[in-house]
């Protein structure tokens, strides 16, 4: 079916014969093609006004027509299927003998042509929906084609949520174990296997579902790990995930619970907020958590629980002072007047009374029985016309008339009643001795004194603070309660200018205060538990790359790696060795620019993620031969001249660069192909004259 063209020369006008008939001619034209000439037709020209001026007829050409090869081409791969990684043969067979092979992937030129039928890729050339095709030309010039097209199943195995977890002996998984991040293209399958030393696996029986979950208890170290097959056109693909270690706790603190780590469990511990670091009983309770106040009377029946420290008490767990205050600020008759201010003490419960504790019946017999109302009743009262609102002694008499400690103030402004006789004393009444004891005057000593600067005159407790100092420093640490950080220090604990103890301050921040925060040192801003913990403290990153243990599929990445969300190192690109076969071009006589395609670098992204693939960028390293190719994207370009005779092999660098800035080399090399020398042999007609 091919056309030939025949070309003829010599002459003016030319006649072309077939067989001995005319089928062009006699014309100017020197050309025939022949679109129906068949095998063994014979084919001359006859030509006219030439030199000679005679006609003359050339030597007939006889056609030989050949059939095209019946070509083949097959793939070790079983129903052009193949797993990831394998390692394909492709061979093409011929109906012709001597036959040139040239062979294809998606269209570019990986070998030929040349008389070798069969290639193997060893260097991941082909992958899935790759076209190999095979052209086949036989000695006669003709051509022949056939193409496969390559399957590959595709199968990833994953990884665990966690890489490990720790188990009490003899303890059975709480829950089922999954693999995340696996992958089937085709039909999906899995088998889970066990190790004892993560190096020998044996498959556990019956467990083949996507899940794990255990039937037995753990009683020693296990690796677990899953094998996801996949099955497509008949071929099963495997791939196995990242071992999953169970680690065996064997210590006896192994399920113990304990929320306070005083060494009581929590459904033993009676007291389970016990500050760290405090002695318990075996019921987990620190002596203060019994009796708080330290008064040797336990909480539940101690009526005083806030007793000072040292001081006695009697078996209600109440020191003089609070028994006193507790008489003095009681009500006993429930009139709503305090005991120290009600006149009447046995008002009938629901009687309207007045400022005094009294019914009108009651003042009124007061009155009666007390005329000069100083408080003391008419038959003891050695001054009966006590001026009214005059304070009185025992015996009704006012207190500026007496001088009970002779220091020559009297009662009624003498601050110390009971300075020693002789003594100098001022104006109020207190000697040197007694101002440096008590430098308030409020009769507490400066020793147990909370309040040193109360007002004169002012009524205190048994801490030296009145009221109004106890109202406005409720935790009587010295600092306002207006400006207390720590409004509750306690009394025998020393607190700084902000109002906390040592135990009360968060030197680090984080909102715990330093005598329950187990994790003193927490970073600022960290998220943290109710025991001060943040994530990172309590679960740990040996490695420092930023990921938790828990979930660090690669605990042990060097140090300033560039990593991915599951504290692995990024990996460099993978770039294939290819090798390219051209003829030489040294020849040509083309002076025009030479871009010439030689193929397709191939890359694969190590650190691709499902269907997520970085991108790669290729580049030419400078060498020797560097100037002769040229990269467009991917695709390799020859843009220089190649003479067999000069050099056989040219290589150049080419460097594949992923979007994490990491890099990878590959050496490509050219084989040049050579333009062997010819022998064409040529018919020529001599014409002889006569001359004469």
């Amino acid at each position: 079916g091919q056309p030939i063209e025949l070309a003829a020369s010599g002459g003016a006008t030319f006649t072309f014969k077939v067989n001995g008939v005319v089928v062009q001619g006699p014309s100017a034209t020197s050309t025939f093609t022949g679109t129906s000439l068949v095998n063994g037709d014979q084919v001359s020209v006859e030509v006219e006004g030439g030199f000679s001026g005679c006609p003359s007829e050339s030597d007939p050409l006889t056609v030989v027509r050949t059939s095209p090869a019946a070509v083949g081409l097959f793939s070790s791969a079983t129903n052009n299927t193949l797993c990831a990684g394998d390692i394909v043969s492709f061979t093409a067979d011929s109906s012709s003998s001597e036959s040139l092979y040239t062979f294809y992937v998606n269209g570019l030129v990986i070998s030929g042509p040349s008389q070798t039928s069969s290639i193997t890729d060893n260097q991941g050339l082909t992958g899935n929906g790759d076209v190999v095709l095979v052209e086949v030309t036989t000695p006669g010039g003709c051509s022949t084609m056939a193409s496969i097209t390559l399957s590959v199943n595709g199968v990833s195995g994953g990884y665990g949520a966690t890489s490990s977890l720790t188990l009490c002996e003899g303890e059975i998984l709480p829950e089922p174990i999954g693999i995340i991040g696996a992958q089937t293209s085709g039909a999906g399958s899995f088998q889970w296997q066990s190790s004892s030393n993560n190096v020998s696996f044996t498959d556990i029986v019956g467990a083949t579902s996507a899940n794990y979950t255990a039937e037995s208890a753990v009683v020693s170290d296990t690796y677990l790990r899953r094998i996801t097959i996949s099955t497509q056109n008949g071929v099963s693909c495997e791939a196995v995930s990242e071992p999953i270690a169970i680690v065996v706790d064997r210590s006896i603190y192994c399920n113990f619970e304990d929320s306070d780590f005083d060494g009581v469990a929590n459904e033993d511990d009676l007291c389970p907020d016990t500050p760290l670091d405090t002695p318990v009983d075996e019921n987990g309770c620190s002596a203060e958590q019994l009796d708080s106040d330290l008064d040797g009377v336990l909480n539940e029946v101690d009526l005083c629980p806030d007793t000072p420290l040292g001081v006695p008490v009697n078996e209600e767990g109440c020191s003089e002072a609070e028994v006193q205050e507790k008489i003095e600020n009681g009500d006993d008759d429930g009139d709503g007047v305090i005991n120290i201010l009600d006149r009447c003490p046995e008002t009938p419960e629901g009687a309207e009374v007045d400022e005094s504790g009294c019914t009108p019946e009651e003042s009124e017999a007061i009155a009666q029985g007390d005329e000069d109302k100083d408080g003391v009743i008419n038959e003891n009262d050695v001054c009966p016309d006590t001026e009214l609102g005059v304070r009185v002694n025992e015996l009704g008499c006012p207190l500026s008339d007496y001088d009970s400690d002779f220091d020559g103030v009297s009662d009624d402004i003498d601050v110390c009643p009971d300075t020693e006789i002789g003594a100098e004393v001022d104006e109020k009444g207190c000697a040197a001795a007694q101002i440096e004891v008590d430098l308030d005057l409020d009769g507490v000593p400066n020793e147990e004194d909370l309040c040193p600067d109360t007002p004169l005159g002012e009524k205190v407790d048994e801490k030296g603070c009145s009221l109004a100092q106890t109202e406005a420093d409720t935790d009587l640490d010295g600092v306002p309660n207006e400006l207390d950080i720590c409004p509750g220090t306690p009394l025998e604990e020393q607190a700084d200018e902000n109002g906390c103890s040592e135990g009360q301050r968060d030197d680090d921040g984080d909102g715990v205060p330093n005598f329950i925060d187990r994790c003193p040192d927490t970073a600022q801003g960290a998220e943290i538990d109710e025991n001060g913990c943040s994530a990172l403290q309590l679960d740990g990153d040996d490695d420092g790359d930023g990921v938790l243990n828990s979930v660090d599929v690669c605990p042990n990445t060097p140090e300033g790696a560039l990593i991915d969300a599951n504290g692995c190192a990024y990996k460099a690109p993978k770039i294939f060795k290819q090798s390219f076969e051209r003829i030489e071009n040294a020849r040509d006589d083309e002076t025009g620019e030479i871009s010439i395609l030689l193929g397709r670098i191939l890359t694969e992204d190590t650190n691709a993620v499902s269907t997520t693939i970085g991108e790669i960028t290729l580049s030419i390293e400078a060498g020797e031969d560097a100037d002769l190719f040229r990269l467009d994207g991917n695709e390799l370009y020859l843009v220089g001249r190649l003479d067999y005779e000069e050099q056989k092999k040219h290589e150049v660098i080419i460097r594949a660069t992923n979007d994490k800035g990491l890099s990878a080399t590959q050496k490509m090399i050219l084989k040049v192909q050579d333009i062997p020398n010819t022998v064409t042999k040529s018919n020529f007609t001599v014409a002889v004259f006569d001359v004469k």
